[in-house]
């Protein structure tokens, strides 16, 4: 065998040792850079559902304390508006008989105390007033 013989088995033997490292590096790197990229792509996802679980539940609170914050909204200005009011009408207490007012006043929200004091009071009805003004200032504040 001569020189150029062997020179071309060699060459013929790192082209195809080079050939079946460029095919197993291609394979394995293949491999190794999908498991990479399924890793993250799982990650990602993994996080996505979570921020969207927590979107989710935020979500649903607000549809369960949004109706109750506007219901307690709209009766603070139902209050703030009835107690602040520069027309106000009452029941002219002076001019109802003593059965007329105990009724009167037994429907009304009243405590006791205040009743048996309106009750005794030379004028009746600015009693009453005061007594139902104080009260509406402390529903609505």
């Amino acid at each position: 065998m001569t020189t150029v013989e062997w020179i071309g088995i060699f060459a013929t033997a790192a082209v195809a040792g080079a050939a079946a490292a460029f095919g197993l590096i291609r394979l394995f790197g293949q491999k190794w850079l999908r498991a990479q990229f399924d890793e993250r792509l799982e990650g990602i996802r993994s996080e996505l559902n979570k921020q969207m679980d927590q979107t989710v539940k935020l979500h649903q609170r607000e549809f369960e304390v949004l109706p109750r914050s506007w219901h307690l909204l709209v009766d603070a200005y139902a209050a703030t508006t009835h107690s602040v009011s520069p027309v106000q009408s009452y029941a002219d207490l002076n001019r109802m008989n003593s059965n007329q007012l105990t009724a009167f006043l037994e429907n009304s929200s009243l405590l006791d105390w205040q009743r048996a004091e309106i009750e005794r009071a030379a004028d009746k009805t600015d009693c009453f007033v005061r007594f139902a003004n104080n009260q509406r200032l402390r529903e609505a504040q």
